[in-house]
């Protein structure tokens, strides 16, 4: 194992002996890291979820696991729960909440912000600065340009009760281009296109693209 200056490795993690980590980088709770994985200088991974923080404090955690040959850069905070499958790449300021699961070969652009419970297919790219509400549902080979936005919350923070996030779901294939923001429960269909700068209000079809501010179909 490569270890870096003040690397700190949780008694409980798992930890291949072909993994490198950089400096002043964190292993928290029961994290597992696999084969020829590589994490950055200042990553914290495994980070617990507000309840555990609370209840049990910061060093404790259930872990998270990372499988072969992930590619985790500087300045990382993978919360628990989360699970990235083979070859999972991020880029620089990334932040992957707790039980969220990150398909095979994914790429997350630096300043990315994936909320908690996502479900990510193989194959997606998240140009930087985009962000996922919670619970959003993603397939595979999904492109998202940078700026993108999906919300979750109809409210606006005007929540009476308990907060029951309203995520999207987009499907296989589709494609999002720059600066685009999805309203509260949008759902995207195969092969479906936003062009850049859309607002989208309510479902785009399969093999549909739509353009604009609402988003319109494409004549």
């Amino acid at each position: 194992m490569k270890l870096g200056k003040n690397v700190v490795i949780d008694p409980e993690a798992e930890v291949d002996e072909s993994v490198e980590i950089g400096d002043n980088s964190v292993i928290v709770g029961k994290s597992k890291i696999g084969k020829n994985v590589v994490i950055g200088h200042n990553s914290v991974i495994g980070f617990p979820h507000k309840k555990n923080l609370k209840e049990k404090g910061i060093g404790k955690s259930e872990g998270c696991v990372i499988k072969e040959g992930c590619l985790i850069r500087s300045n990382v905070v993978i919360y628990e729960g989360v699970v990235l499958e083979k070859e999972v790449e991020t880029g620089h300021n990334v932040m992957i909440r707790e039980n969220s699961k990150v398909g095979e070969g994914s790429k997350i652009g630096s300043y990315v912000s994936i909320e908690w419970d996502n479900i990510i297919g193989s194959g997606c790219v998240f140009q930087g600065h985009s962000m996922t509400s919670e619970g959003s549902r993603i397939g595979n080979n999904v492109f998202f340009g940078p700026f993108f936005n999906s919300t979750g919350d109809n409210s606006m923070g005007r929540v009476e009760g308990e907060y029951k996030p309203n995520p999207a779901v987009i499907e296989d294939n589709v494609r999002i281009g720059s600066s685009v923001v999805l309203l509260p429960g949008i759902k995207l269909g195969k092969d479906s296109v936003v062009g850049a700068g859309s607002v989208v209000t309510k479902d785009v079809e399969e093999n549909v693209t739509v353009v604009g501010v609402p988003a319109r179909e494409k004549e």
